[in-house]
């Protein structure tokens, strides 16, 4: 169970401090609550005090309370905690996954949409900057999507080198 969770060390230990506001790809979501004032003024006297340097933040201690309790209720209380997390968290994997893919086919289509409007237009001065510009920026670029642009950029340079 413990190395579901995303954390530095990919292992949970009760003496670490998770106060990150995103995984690791980048995404989360705000949860907006209210507390009493003296819960308020106890998190902001900790905070202030700097006596615990990762609590930069009142959200910094928030998160990491949050990730205690969740650990506490999955191991203690909650067995619907701990069999439903899973789920959820390679759910969101998935959801994450094809969200990358949608964003790197709309890389290569717009990648064609430019070039065959450069081409379109006879700007060919500036499509050979376009190209040069993309076969730079697409390094790194994981496959088969650096190979479906690659071959697009190939495309339009040979149609300059007809020209």
């Amino acid at each position: 169970m413990d190395n579901l969770w995303e954390t530095e060390d990919a292992g949970y230990s009760e003496e670490n401090f998770y106060t990150h506001a995103k995984d690791k790809q980048g995404h989360s979501v705000q949860i907006n609550t209210k507390f009493p004032d003296y819960i308020v003024a106890a998190i902001s006297e900790l905070v202030q005090s700097k006596e615990i340097p990762e609590y930069a933040t009142a959200q910094d201690f928030v998160r990491d309370s949050v990730h205690h309790r969740l650990h506490w209720c999955a191991k203690n209380r909650s067995r619907r905690i701990s069999r439903l997390l899973p789920v959820m968290i390679s759910i969101q994997e998935s959801e994450n996954q094809i969200k990358e893919v949608e964003s790197l086919n709309d890389m290569v289509e717009k990648i064609r949409e430019s070039c065959e409007k450069l081409y379109n237009f006879q700007d060919y001065e500036k499509l050979r900057g376009y190209i040069d510009r993309q076969k730079d920026n697409i390094e790194g670029i994981r496959d088969p999507y650096w190979g479906k642009a690659a071959k697009i950029l190939e495309e339009y340079e040979k149609r300059l080198r007809e020209k």
